[in-house]
């Protein structure tokens, strides 16, 4: 969480502030900035994600408020109620040492996570945010030489038609989960833009995706980064990961006596689970327990 102290006051404070724009809306059907989302979608996606979270072998239930259907204002007030009790309970159990470690961009995972900020590290590593609160980041990025991926990326989306470009600002994804039959090429062509690029850029290639980011941190630098610094110091780490961009911090983890924790089977960790439901019930254990292992 964001601080040892601050979890459960910033989850108010932001709460009450989209609860703000939420008594202000006017048409729910209206489109938002979540790409594909209306307003009512946004409101159902922060009312049922935690709820969906905590199933799964735990004790901690949040229960069933007004339909985002009948009532989105009521279901909101309702949902922030009984995260904010959570919160307040469980705020002193985990002591802030809990950190999302993702190859999209911090503004990304606050997004989805929201309203809460969490400790972060964004784009593979190449951001960071600390429990604090503060920013790290590499300085000296080589803007011109990630412009010049960008228009040959785009260029092949074009190419492309159904492949999925997602640009990050330092590092740029191109997906083809619609067309899974353009593996091959998707493969080949990314790797022929990054020998043209050189070696500033590296070649990251996971499932139904292939990124080029610039070269720097990964996510086992920023693994080691939190676990220097409170409230991870001296903590035994977890990570959980599912793809072979993952494989890094799994690896870091285990050198240092962590636990590391595999989602499906694309990648090897000392523990497997088959899928999200499965991480709900392991998180739900660790923190039925308590407090996070030494």
């Amino acid at each position: 969480m964001t601080t040892r102290i601050e979890a459960a006051a910033n989850h108010r404070e932001t709460a009450a502030q989209f609860a703000r724009k939420v008594a202000g809306v006017e048409d729910w059907e209206a489109v938002s900035p979540v790409a594909g989302w209306t307003a009512r979608d946004v409101v159902r996606h922060l009312v049922t994600w935690l709820p969906g979270f905590l199933e799964g072998g735990s004790n901690v239930r949040l229960q069933p408020g007004p339909s985002v259907d009948d009532d989105p204002v009521a279901a909101w007030s309702a949902h922030v109620s009984q995260v904010q009790d959570l919160l307040d309970r469980l705020r002193t159990v985990f002591g802030g040492a809990v950190a999302l470690i993702s190859g999209r961009p911090i503004v990304d995972l606050d997004r989805l996570f929201g309203p809460h900020r969490w400790a972060a590290a964004g784009v593979h590593g190449l951001e960071r945010r600390d429990s604090q609160g503060r920013w790290h980041s590499q300085n000296g990025f080589d803007v011109a030489t990630i412009a010049r991926a960008r228009e040959r990326l785009r260029q092949l989306a074009d190419r492309l038609p159904g492949t999925i470009l997602e640009d990050k600002g330092l590092s740029l994804a191109l997906h083809y989960r619609q067309v899974p039959q353009l593996e091959g090429q998707v493969h080949g062509e990314m790797r022929a833009i990054r020998r043209a690029l050189g070696d500033r850029l590296v070649l990251l290639e996971g499932r139904m995706v292939v990124e080029l980011r610039l070269a720097g941190a990964n996510k086992a630098d920023a693994i080691r980064e939190f676990l220097g610094e409170t409230p991870f110091k001296g903590r035994r780490p977890i990570f959980i990961g599912d793809d072979v961009t993952d494989a890094k911090a799994l690896e870091q983890v285990e050198r240092i006596g962590g636990l590391s924790v595999a989602v499906g089977d694309r990648v090897r960790a000392m523990l497997r689970v088959s899928g999200p439901r499965d991480v709900r019930v392991f998180l739900e254990e660790l923190a039925d327990a308590g407090a996070p292992p030494q």
